[in-house]
């Protein structure tokens, strides 16, 4: 049970991180929603970004759901930062796809997009900081560590 108690308190430092990370991001992108950074990309380059952002996502999802599985606190952890590292990528997707198109207002779009998901960050930050109840899954011997 000491492990498990371990591997709960990383998981509740891990929370305060995001919650961190969640302020940062979404500070960062309200500061460039009102100064603005115009930027013109190729096609090329929308195209990589796209492609590595939806992989990231894919594998952020599919790590979610085999760690829900395990009922690890420790490895949930681990999931839930990269999750939120592919929902912040999708944020630049988004702009570099909407700045090689040239739409208007893009940078402002994708600013408000970014303060949205900052904020989903820091709520699943909160949820893993204060969540005290873990269930304890049985262990290959059918024991719990």
């Amino acid at each position: 049970m000491q492990r498990f108690a371990q591997e709960r308190n990383v998981c509740h430092r891990t929370g305060a991180l995001l919650c961190f990370i969640g302020l940062s991001y979404a500070a960062f992108s309200l500061t460039m929603f009102f100064t603005g950074s115009p930027n013109e990309y190729g096609e090329i380059i929308a195209i990589t970004v796209a492609t590595i952002s939806f992989i990231k996502i894919g594998i952020a999802i599919r790590g979610m759901i085999v760690s829900h599985k395990t009922r690890n606190p420790l490895d949930s952890s681990v999931k839930f930062v990269t999750f939120i590292d592919a929902m912040l990528s999708l944020v630049v997707t988004q702009d570099v796809l909407l700045e090689s198109q040239g739409t208007a207002h893009a940078a402002q779009s994708s600013d408000l997009f970014g303060i949205g998901v900052g904020t989903v960050a820091v709520i699943i930050g909160l949820w893993m900081l204060l969540r005290r109840k873990w269930t304890v899954a049985p262990n290959f011997n059918g024991r719990t560590d």
